[in-house]
């Protein structure tokens, strides 16, 4: 269903509540890639045959404006073998959403304190792009290890059930590793953990993904590689723009290029549940729900936005709208909705 403009004006949001929220990727798992090729399902390192893998958990305060991720080194442990040990993780930002990221903390569960290194890149679609990852295109943030101890795995992240590496214990993190950002948001902008992690590398020679990770010294042959999250549309929503009475919003949906997306929105916060073959489909918003996005197909740029004046009406202060973005692989048929973005409007 498509909203008529009146009621577009009447319903539009503002800002998303105060509020910390999650979202889990995984690195390395079933359908993701390898920069050493192959079609290998989970991905594997250059040898060919050892997998790695990675979970990251994204945790994001709207308020403080603090982004924790938490990095844990899940590669299958093989007994005798040199377990992968994790030296860099790239990750990608809302489109035209941060200005900024700095590293205010970084702690692990080992208790040694890391040293990885930053490489911020705000906008990826100019030269330089320091954080380039062969096949996987650029990407907003590059954490890296330290070089140090005369090791290219100084203070990597290491499997904490790990019975073999293939070097000094002291030269490894055992364990959850966390990195504390201050997230610096263009004025207005509504972000969640979700719409950091559903985020895509652009300009990507062979895979949009939303993360990457190197790994090195894993198997017999002491292996390296880069391995991606799965391949999916990931959609999202966020919103842009001071969000008050009289002003000009900006609503985002991102995904992957060449998905098919559209954008809804409800003044209900649902779920409406749908069950079909197979499955059921769950939308955070509910009935009635109307297209505020109608579908198209997401662009090389992974964004597509629609700008709305909102009316200069007291009685709109307060009131709340909540937004869905549905993403459809026209290869595989596979549908993945996002998770809700709640927003209201301020004075």
């Amino acid at each position: 269903m498509r909203v008529g403009a009146v009621l577009v004006v009447v319903l539009l949001a503002a800002r998303a509540f105060s509020e910390v929220t999650t979202a889990v990727r995984f690195v390395g798992a079933s359908g993701g890639h390898s920069s050493c090729g192959g079609n290998q399902d989970p991905p594997v390192l250059c040898d060919g045959v050892t997998e790695a893998r990675a979970e990251i958990r994204f945790t994001y305060d709207d308020e403080t404006e603090l982004l924790v991720v938490g990095v844990r080194n899940t590669s299958p442990v093989l007994r005798g073998v040199p377990n992968p040990l994790l030296t860099e993780l790239y990750f990608t930002v809302p489109p035209r959403a941060v200005t900024g990221l700095e590293i205010m903390e970084q702690r692990s569960q080992a208790g040694i304190i890391p040293a990885w290194n930053l490489d911020f890149d705000a906008e990826l679609r100019v030269n330089p792009n320091p954080n380039h990852v062969g096949g996987f295109g650029n990407h907003s943030a590059g954490l890296s290890a330290p070089q140090g101890a005369g090791s290219s795995v100084h203070q990597s992240i290491a499997n904490e059930l790990a019975d073999t590496l293939a070097v000094p214990e002291h030269f490894v993190i055992r364990g959850l590793v966390e990195f504390v950002f201050h997230v610096d948001p263009v004025l207005g902008a509504a972000l969640t953990a979700s719409t950091i992690g559903s985020s895509m590398g652009q300009d990507a020679s062979q895979f949009h993904v939303n993360l990457v990770g190197k790994f090195q010294a894993g198997g017999v042959a002491e292996a390296g590689g880069k391995l991606s999250t799965a391949t999916g549309c990931s959609p999202a929503a966020y919103s842009l723009g001071p969000p008050r009475i009289g002003s000009t919003i900006s609503i985002v949906m991102s995904g992957r290029p060449g998905c098919q997306g559209f954008l809804l929105f409800s003044i209900d916060p649902g779920p409406t549940i749908f069950e079909i073959p197979g499955g059921r489909i769950e939308l955070p918003v509910g009935l009635p729900f109307y297209e505020f996005i109608p579908t198209t197909t997401l662009p090389a740029v992974t964004w597509v936005a629609r700008d709305v004046q909102i009316p200069d009406e007291p009685f709109l202060i307060n009131k709340r709208v909540f937004f869905a973005a549905v993403g459809f692989d026209p290869g595989t048929g596979t549908v993945e909705v996002s998770d809700q973005l709640a927003v209201r409007f301020l004075p």
